[in-house]
């Protein structure tokens, strides 16, 4: 796990970053020093440290207005996630076929290429994409811990270590002195084996939506839910599925962002009014991928590079030298350069 950990990830409260545990671990020492840590962490066998927990919150405007919280945790935590994970290789194929998150390599092209696909088959097949409020900060602990005790037994511990009592989020830039927050609900969005627990909490919800609908075509990355179905027959399967997931894992909706489209426009039309969700007459993006026709396709990548040439040149006129604006226009801008 050490030899592969992500190179520019953010670090916590501390200031560590993933590239110092690397040089760390060159000596022998260290690294056997950090193996012994990982693996009583992982059952959970150390007494509760605070400091081990705490996270650096940033806050990022929405495009569309808003906030947009981001707790960053220590990278030690995150790299004990990892290594819990990897005594879990056969959790992500679990998840599917209706979660593609969590160990699915290409996940969101299976996703996309899916629900293009079923739209293409049928003008009348109708994709509803649905939006949750805030999903990794306000889903139910209980839910996911829950959970993952019945579908990844050995991460349960390490998981209920780090959420059984509220934690510290630290906010960036505020003045010295200022108290932190403290976070009562929801899983670090950060965090691998947080984001696996979110998974598996979803899991149960699009488990059980499909046993009341056995006709019924879920596709999710994270909290990230397409619902593909013929007219309207999708509607009651979104409602069963929004209703479980407030019910379960206090999970709202958001009608002004969740939508519907088909390429009948008159299917997506009836589906978006019975929910109240934004009828896509042009198209929708899924998981990120546009889906619809080729003018509204071309028009989102469009402002998708636009929106990129603006970031880079934004970096590139930062008042620091040629060297760090260099670290910087690579490690933010370079994934979103190539998936482009």
């Amino acid at each position: 796990v050490v030899a592969n950990l992500p190179k520019g990830k953010a670090p916590g409260q501390s200031g560590w970053t993933y590239e110092m545990i690397g040089a760390a671990c060159e000596d022998p020492t260290a690294f056997t020093a950090l193996n012994d840590l990982v693996n009583v962490l992982i059952p959970g066998q150390l007494p509760y440290i605070p400091d081990l927990l705490d996270c650096r919150l940033l806050s990022f405007a929405k495009p569309d207005g808003g906030v947009r919280p981001i707790a960053v945790g220590e990278v030690l935590t995150r790299l004990v996630s990892l290594c819990a994970l990897a005594m879990e290789p056969a959790l992500g194929p679990s998840l599917a076929p209706y979660q593609f998150a969590v160990g699915i390599p290409g996940g969101s092209e299976v996703v996309a290429h899916a629900v293009r696909t079923y739209l293409e088959n049928d003008p009348s097949n109708v994709a509803v994409s649905v939006d949750f409020r805030n999903a990794f900060n306000a889903c139910s602990r209980t839910e996911a811990l829950t959970a993952t005790a019945e579908m990844a037994p050995r991460l349960y511990n390490w998981l209920r270590y780090q959420y059984q009592q509220p934690t510290r989020l630290w906010v960036a830039g505020a003045p010295e002195g200022t108290p932190p927050l403290m976070s009562e609900e929801g899983v670090r969005q950060g965090d691998p084996a947080a984001t696996a627990a979110f998974c598996m909490g979803l899991q149960r919800i699009l488990l059980e939506t499909v046993r009341r609908h056995p006709t019924a075509l879920l596709f999710a990355i994270a909290d990230d839910v397409t619902v593909c179905a013929n007219g309207v027959a999708g509607v009651p399967v979104a409602q069963t599925l929004t209703q479980l997931a407030k019910d379960r894992l206090n999970l709202d909706v958001v009608p002004r962002k969740s939508t519907a489209f088909s390429y009948d426009g008159t299917a997506g039309a009836a589906a978006a009014a019975a929910l109240g969700y934004q009828h896509a007459e042009d198209g929708i993006v899924c998981v990120g991928t546009p889906i619809g026709y080729d003018d509204y396709q071309a028009a989102y990548a469009a402002r998708k590079v636009d929106a990129a040439q603006r970031a880079i040149h934004a970096t590139l006129d930062l008042p620091l030298r040629k060297q760090e604006r260099w670290v910087l226009l690579t490690q933010s801008q370079q994934l979103a350069i190539q998936h482009l």
